[in-house]
């Protein structure tokens, strides 16, 4: 499954954008029902482009997914802290052209 994700990504039409700096909004919403106090909130990440002072993208996500980005986010930065201290020159990323037909079960 993995795989077909990393695929996707590379067939992907979504063009990448230059982000230099984030901005991060936690709204919470708050409603009284039967004298409890029930909340919900999620987490805004809104990309910013500061040379041509434009927002680029605004990304809203559940907690649960923050949390899951927060972990991914730490292990990718030490690995990349380990990876620039280095000497070691890394590998390219190789890109698979190759396809697989998907044949459905009908």
């Amino acid at each position: 499954m993995a795989k077909n994700i990393q695929e996707n990504i590379i067939k992907s039409p979504i063009k990448p954008l230059f982000a230099d700096d984030v901005i991060v909004i936690t709204p919470i919403k708050a409603m009284k029902i039967n004298k409890k106090v029930k909340k919900e909130g999620h987490v805004v990440l809104l990309f910013v482009d500061m040379l041509n002072q434009q927002p680029i993208s605004k990304i809203i996500i559940s907690e649960s997914t923050a949390e899951s980005l927060k972990k991914v986010l730490i292990k990718v930065l030490n690995k990349l802290e380990k990876d620039l201290a280095s000497d070691d020159i890394p590998k390219p990323i190789i890109k698979s052209a190759k396809t697989e037909s998907t044949k459905y079960i009908s």
